[in-house]
């Protein structure tokens, strides 16, 4: 799933000021042009019955009008409410808020990600991919790529891989990064770490709600602190959560 970039926002008031000035010059043309019709009507007594009955009908017309505007506002404006609570029922992942680490004997590195489901709803499943890569490449490039390839494979015939699972609102779990789909088979020592230099944990988690069929997506990027021999992670920030 890719995200739309931010596009300008539209005036709402002078818009709708806009479209009241267009409905106000519809109705005085209309008004001129009965004005013009009762003008001709009354001039001829036998035509008063019809005139009377279309001014009737006239304001029959005008309040039907008046009354599908006002209603046709009135369902727009509940419908945005609607929209605000479901966004605000959805479910919620974002970047891991901690990643434990551990080094083995004979330098071996381990990385146990905790994610957390932060919204107020279950997700409908979920998948996540991630990799440790330099931070002096286009890591913000490779986070993009990797959301736009899981999607890819979540929605071209593996839609298995993300329909079986579910997070429950307010609990974590954990996953090692040697176990996504990138680093399967993988391992990681201190002296490999080095090797990379600076490295990065980069990731993309993708889950779906009950509310729509969006695939909601968190890329997210956390550096790794190589210290002697020991790792640590510092800072860990989300990427294009939405």
């Amino acid at each position: 799933m890719t995200t739309e970039p931010n596009q300008p926002q539209a005036d709402n008031g002078a818009e709708e000021s806009t479209k009241k000035h267009h409905r106000w010059q519809r109705t005085g043309m209309i008004a001129r042009c009965f004005g013009c019709w009762i003008r001709m009507s009354v001039r001829n007594p036998d035509n008063i019955p019809v005139y009377l009955t279309a001014i009737f009908t006239a304001f029959l017309v005008l309040f039907a009008y008046y009354a599908w505007d006002e209603a046709t506002r009135g369902t727009k404006a509940i419908q945005g409410q609607l929209e605000i609570l479901k966004d605000g029922q959805r479910p919620w992942v974002g970047a891991p808020t901690e990643i434990k680490t551990s080094v083995a004997p004979g330098g071996k590195v381990t990385f146990i990600q905790i994610f957390r489901n932060v919204g107020h709803t279950p997700t409908k499943g979920f998948y996540i991919d991630g990799k440790i890569i330099s931070w002096k490449t286009d890591w913000y490039s490779e986070v993009v790529m990797m959301c736009k390839t899981a999607i890819e494979v979540v929605t071209n015939g593996n839609q298995k891989r993300i329909s079986p699972f579910t997070s429950i609102p307010g609990n974590d779990w954990p996953l090692d990064v040697v176990s996504m789909p990138s680093l399967l088979g993988k391992s990681f020592t201190i002296e490999s770490l080095k090797q990379i230099g600076t490295p990065v944990i980069i990731g993309c988690v993708l889950y779906g709600s009950p509310f729509d069929t969006i695939i909601h997506k968190t890329g997210y990027i956390a550096r790794i602190d190589v210290d002697g021999n020991n790792a640590s992670i510092g800072s860990t920030y989300a990427v294009d959560a939405d």
